[in-house]
């Protein structure tokens, strides 16, 4: 049944409560020294409340507006919320599923995603759930800038300043301040990492340029990898990719570095879960199914349209144009680099007219990489040319579905079984 007034009503107003939150919340933040960083900001808290199962009698279902420690609440996990303070002053958020004194699995998402999308999926069949059924001590990062990480110890997000960042910035200091957080947290030796696409990308420039890091790290399994994506057949990254050093300047002139103006969000997470509904009035779910499938691969029957509500609740995210660009870089490229200045400002930042690339001969932990070959974004050819350069490959898994995408890694109806029980045994004979 399509919904009233009445519930358009009431999401708006939830809306509204959650941008209030928000403005409260970086009101409050504290200005902690960035030296206090492991031991000031053990910030977390238990069992955060939930909104609910709240329905209207037309039996619209709310739980897309939730927020991830709301949703993890909600399906019967205990939840803790760590705030994570970076050497340049950024405040991350972590979400926890504690399981204390078991090993760790941190996962780390996508470009434009957050912690939410690993939620995603009917039942308990969601990647974070499934790891915590299984006895983990779950942990999911934030990347800077994204719905839950948008604090900083003194620069606001309404300034060029707070968005000045690319990959390279969460390579060099979110992603160490991640790994040293929860090990201290933790008492545990070392983590397994689960890097989703970008949080592929972002491990494999840690561990090339801070070679430490590999002995910090017991496994790390990238999922639709990210590194070389020069033969990416997307259509509409194809015809956006080349327009990077444009789009760059727009959003810099009009949005202070921001992607997609703040605005956007709670318009989009209002309008599209009303229209990209099942039961809506105007059904527009083959719409909005179509605009995934154009960026990362058709593959209808692994599809989900109930969880399409709940997945556009929270994605796309916020991220700085100079981070999206950087990925935009790498498609043009055809090469896995630092930011590209353009020649006068390499010379300045690098001392070279070219940005340095990262050194994936240098990536010595671990590795179980994951593909599809139906993969839009990280097309097989481009995955192989990765993993022949890795020199501690200790699998290489395809997925077992000719037309698996890249974005069903964690929507498909049948991730956990084509996906997420391969890591559990991995898991399982390494740790």
């Amino acid at each position: 049944m399509a919904p009233s007034s009445k519930a358009i009503f009431l999401l708006l107003s939830l809306q509204l409560e959650f941008l209030c939150s928000q403005v409260l919340a970086n009101l409050k933040t504290p200005r902690a020294p960035l030296h206090n960083q492991i031991f000031f900001n053990n910030l977390n808290r238990s069992d955060d409340k939930s909104r609910g199962d709240r329905k209207l009698k037309e039996g619209f279902d709310f739980n897309f507006a939730l927020t991830a420690p709301q949703l993890i609440v909600k399906n019967g996990y205990k939840v803790e919320i760590h705030r994570v303070f970076t050497p340049d002053g950024y405040i991350l958020e972590a979400h926890r599923i504690p399981a204390p004194g078991r090993p760790v699995v941190f996962a780390y998402h996508g470009m434009m995603q957050s912690s939410r999308d690993f939620l995603m999926n009917s039942g308990r069949k969601a990647f974070a759930y499934k790891m915590a059924d299984a006895g983990y001590d779950v942990w999911l990062g934030n990347a800077r800038g994204n719905s839950y990480s948008r604090r900083h110890t003194y620069l606001k997000t309404d300034t060029y300043a707070f968005w000045d960042y690319s990959v390279d910035e969460i390579i060099e200091y979110d992603v160490p301040a991640y790994i040293d957080y929860v090990l201290a947290v933790t008492g545990q030796g070392k983590i397994n990492w689960v890097g989703y696409s970008l949080g592929s990308a972002v491990m494999f420039g840690l561990m090339s340029t801070k070679p430490a890091y590999n002995d910090k790290v017991n496994l790390f399994f990238s999922l639709g990898t990210t590194a070389y994506v020069g033969r990416s057949k997307s259509p509409l990254l194809r015809i956006i990719a080349p327009l990077e050093n444009l789009q760059e300047k727009i959003s810099n002139l009009v949005n202070h570095g921001e992607y997609l103006p703040q605005f956007f969000f709670p318009i989009m997470r209002t309008l599209f879960p009303l229209f990209c509904y099942p039961e809506a009035k105007l059904n527009l779910v083959g719409i909005c199914s179509f605009f995934l499938f154009v960026v990362a691969g058709f593959n209808k029957p692994q599809a989900n349209p109930s969880i399409l509500p709940l997945m556009l609740g929270g994605t796309p995210s916020s991220v700085s144009v100079k981070m999206l660009g950087q990925w935009y870089q790498w498609i043009n490229s055809g090469k896995f680099t630092h930011y590209d200045y353009g020649r006068v400002g390499n010379l300045k930042r690098y001392n070279s007219p070219s940005p340095p690339a990262y050194d994936l001969t240098k990536v010595n932990v671990k590795t179980v990489n994951i593909w599809a070959e139906n993969d839009w974004l990280s097309v097989p050819s481009d995955v192989r040319s990765v993993v022949m350069e890795l020199p501690n490959v200790i699998a290489n898994v395809r997925i077992d579905m000719d037309t698996f995408n890249h974005l069903d890694f964690i929507y498909a109806k049948d991730a956990d079984r084509l996906v997420y029980d391969k890591i559990l045994g991995f898991l399982d004979m390494y740790t």
